[in-house]
């Protein structure tokens, strides 16, 4: 059920699209803090935004699975659109 949950939400946001593309446009931006660029790739699921604000291995691990969550989640996103 929560599965469910989560994908009906995703599904339900037309302006997902266009939040991505401002998120990873952040994230690149060299002009912001560096905590806020990782910041914006974590939510968009940019992973070299993410890495150099990582100090330990549990830091790279986490940061590394969810980006891979969230490029999954978009991915399943993209197939239930079609």
């Amino acid at each position: 059920m929560l599965t469910e949950d989560i994908v009906d939400v995703e599904a339900g946001n037309r302006t997902r699209a266009l939040w991505k593309r401002i998120g990873r446009a952040a994230a690149t931006n060299t002009r912001l803090p560096l905590y806020e660029r990782a910041l914006y790739g974590l939510l968009t699921g940019y992973l070299p935004a993410v890495l150099p604000v990582c100090r330990t291995w549990e830091d790279h691990l986490w940061a590394r699975l969810t980006c891979r969550i969230e490029s999954r989640s978009v991915a399943s996103a993209a197939l239930e659109v079609r």
